[in-house]
């Protein structure tokens, strides 16, 4: 059967090993130098897997349909996890594709990419940082939407342990052990280990997912990252938050460090929350030092403040503890008491 046939205006429907073979035709061209088709083979690949959760071998005509929103939904997916550089690149090559899918017949608008604008390569800008009081907003506002205690979870989940999307939707059941009164999470990202560890309040929450059904009996969640994307966009709308602070699922990540170091005031022990890869000594001394899930750093994140130790106190000393305070929170206290 041949690729594609037109009779006047019309395109003739293509099978699917037809929408495999255009995108292997694609690949293959001789212009194409042996790097660049395998790099586009991976590119394409990622793609459709984000589009349509489907090998390329899988897809039907249907499938290879995009419009601009999924164009940009797919670019801010991408810019949580490459620079702007990489993210064109990727985007150049998925153009080039549609714009040779239409020259074989396929259904296809490569219009769509037109209007679709292209990354500053000079100036990325990284995703904004979300306070845990948005985070619980959010979490709140996740609640009541379709799929809604799932997406309040994986929330909860990203910006307690640090991890990142990728790592959180492939997480399984059996990624959890219980040790020392505590849940130890282990996960692979980027071909390395990641360990943390949540409460097991927290776990008896995230186990009515798996009674209720809510996802298959092996993997924790069953949504995949194109409805991520699209969740973290609506909710932050409904609360309000200016798109200019370019707030993306990986701002949970950011959440997660900078709620260790707010706890901890140590910028390694936020480092090392957020899975960095720190010095061969600072590697060394966590190791030794948190080497019991139950004294992780995440286990801090969200916990409710005891402001009782202050009841005893007498004027004197909530004076003298104010003075002793740092700037930004001396601050702070002032425009309070402004306020009031």
């Amino acid at each position: 059967m041949k690729l594609a046939e037109r009779t006047g205006q019309n395109v003739v429907g293509l099978r699917r090993d037809d929408v495999y073979s255009c995108i292997q035709k694609f690949v293959g061209k001789k212009s194409f130098s042996h790097n660049t088709k395998i790099a586009y083979q991976r590119y394409i690949a990622e793609f459709y897997m984000w589009h349509c959760n489907k090998h390329i071998s899988e897809l039907d005509e249907v499938d290879v349909k995009v419009t601009l929103k999924d164009l940009e939904l797919y670019q801010e997916f991408l810019t949580d996890r490459y620079g702007n550089a990489s993210v064109n690149q990727k985007m150049a090559c998925l153009k080039s594709l549609y714009d040779s899918l239409r020259g074989y017949g396929c259904d296809v608008e490569p219009e769509a990419f037109v209007n679709l604008e292209r990354l500053n390569e000079h100036s990325s800008k990284s995703c904004g940082l979300l306070t845990w009081d948005e985070v619980e907003a959010l979490i709140a506002l996740a609640i009541n939407t379709r799929k809604g205690l799932e997406k309040a979870l994986l929330i909860e989940l990203a910006a307690k342990t640090g991890f990142r999307l990728n790592a959180l939707l492939e997480l399984r059941w059996n990624n959890f052990v219980r040790i020392n009164g505590v849940y130890e999470v282990r996960t692979v990202d980027k071909d390395k280990m990641h360990v943390k560890s949540i409460h097991g309040e927290f776990y008896d929450r995230l186990s009515v997912l798996k009674k209720e059904g809510c996802t298959d009996s092996s993997k924790v969640f069953g949504l995949n990252t194109k409805t991520c994307a699209r969740m973290m966009r609506e909710l932050c709308e409904q609360l309000g938050i200016s798109k200019d602070r370019n707030i993306t699922f990986h701002s949970l990540k950011k959440c997660s460090m900078e709620e260790v170091k707010m706890m901890t005031g140590d910028l390694l022990r936020a480092a090392h929350q957020g899975n960095h890869s720190p010095y061969t000594t600072l590697k060394y001394y966590l190791k030794n030092q948190n080497s019991d899930p139950s004294k992780f750093d995440c286990l801090l994140i969200g916990n409710k403040i005891d402001l009782s130790v202050l009841d005893g106190l007498s004027r004197e000393e909530l004076l003298k503890l104010i003075k002793s305070a740092d700037r930004a929170t001396q601050i702070k206290l002032v425009g309070i008491i402004g306020i009031s």
